[in-house]
């Protein structure tokens, strides 16, 4: 857990860099922009995916010989790879509501879920599930 934990903290820091680089260099640009650019320039031009791969190639050797490890390494695999199909499918919902094709409120999507991202496929317990201090 704790292995997967830090997978997941340190992908989401390499996202809010991105974030804050972006709304550095167009301090003036509104949300909207920067979300369009987040998921349009790391998202789905390779970076998000050149990082996620760097960050594994570091770690995966790491956590597959941990002897203190409380998940196995399949575990950590299938957490990592949740979480990068998570990333994946909200950068697409993301870029849906900006471009009009995803309804962009609550009551919309409530209204109209037709065009929303299929994310049904996402186990968000497989990333990993906080127990307190307790052990697997």
């Amino acid at each position: 857990m704790k292995k997967i934990i830090f997978v997941m903290m340190i992908v989401f820091i390499v996202i809010v860099a991105a974030v804050i680089m972006i709304a550095m260099r167009y301090p003036s640009v509104d949300a909207e922009m920067n979300l369009e650019e987040l998921t349009q320039e790391y998202v789905f031009d390779g970076r998000f995916e050149e990082v996620y791969d760097r960050i594994r190639s570091q770690i995966d050797g790491l956590v597959e010989t941990d002897p203190t490890a409380f998940y196995s390494y399949e575990e950590y695999e299938a957490g990592a790879e949740m979480f990068y199909q998570t990333v994946i499918l909200r950068a697409e919902s993301i870029q849906g509501q900006l471009d009009g094709r995803i309804p962009a409120t609550d009551e919309e999507q409530r209204e109209d879920d037709a065009a929303l991202v299929d994310a049904s496929e996402l186990d968000m317990s497989v990333m990993g599930v906080f127990e307190m201090g307790g052990r697997k």
